[in-house]
């Protein structure tokens, strides 16, 4: 299932980990809800994600 998502902010954490906060794009404005992606290059599965529900990232 594909949902669709606005980007919040992104940043390198290391020289091999970059970090990607999103909201679904179905939520409302004001919804406390974040998803983080972590890019991890030296795992076999290269992309990983972590709820973060209550909470509103807005800086990483």
């Amino acid at each position: 299932m594909v949902v669709p998502i606005k980007f919040v902010v992104a940043c390198a954490a290391a020289d091999d980990i970059f970090v990607i906060a999103t909201i679904p794009d179905e939520l409302p404005e004001d919804a406390e809800f974040t998803r983080l992606y972590y890019l991890c290059p030296e795992t076999e599965e290269v992309w990983h994600y972590r709820d973060w529900p209550n909470e509103q990232v807005v800086s990483l």
